[in-house]
């Protein structure tokens, strides 16, 4: 069904767990720039700074293309293993600071 919705001209579609059931799908469909990717893509361009030195963190499969468009793609622990496995780094989960931890581990120490 995603493939049939991203078949059209300008639309992006993607899974995304729904909030009252793990088990159940949504589908999530907009406009191509309305989505997480074109908005990291457009940071990029609009601040003139490196792919490579960008960093995104996402926990959902509506995440991955956002993490595809960043340089350091980091994954919440409690994300599915579909958005793990295109991690670079998986961090702790949301309850255990995981973005704190991971701005600490690629930021703050460099």
């Amino acid at each position: 069904m995603v493939e049939a919705f991203n078949s059209v001209d300008g639309v992006s579609a993607q899974l995304a767990s729904s909030w009252k059931d793990g088990d159940v799908m949504d589908i999530h469909v907009t406009n191509l720039h309305g989505t997480k990717r074109y908005g990291v893509e457009k940071l990029i361009q609009l601040l003139g700074v490196k792919k490579r030195n960008v960093m995104a963190i996402g926990d959902g499969y509506n995440d991955m293309p956002m993490l595809e468009a960043a340089g350091l793609k980091v994954a919440m622990g409690q994300a599915p293993p579909e958005v793990r496995s295109v991690a670079d780094y998986v961090t702790s989960v949301l309850e255990e600071d995981g973005v704190a931890e991971a701005i600490e581990k690629f930021i703050l120490s460099t």
